[in-house]
């Protein structure tokens, strides 16, 4: 992926990311309960997404291009992946491996 299609994603990113939170503006002004932490963390998961992708699932580079340390892309990594597992598991269409039980 090269600098511009990485600077578009980018600015389609802050976009989104704007639009939510303007969203979330709103219903605080209005007195309704806003996802602002909801909003933040899947901007986030993007993100990071994105910097893997354009890296080549090299954590490392995907660290540099975000500009944090390797050990906190790589916590974050991981924590996903926990997250991603336990809605699988609790997913009632989920199989895991050796049960014999079909579930539809």
């Amino acid at each position: 992926m090269n600098e511009e299609s990485a600077r578009d994603g980018t600015a389609r990113a802050l976009a989104y990311s704007r639009d939510s939170l303007d969203a979330c503006i709103e219903l605080i002004s209005e007195g309704k309960p806003a996802p602002v932490m909801m909003i933040m963390e899947e901007l986030k998961r993007d993100i990071i997404s994105k910097a893997l992708i354009m890296s080549r699932s090299n954590i490392r580079a995907a660290a540099g291009l975000l500009g944090i340390k390797y050990t906190t892309l790589y916590a974050q990594v991981k924590k996903y992946e926990r997250q991603c597992l336990a809605a699988r598991l609790n997913d009632q269409r989920y199989i895991p491996a050796g049960d014999v039980a079909f579930r539809s």
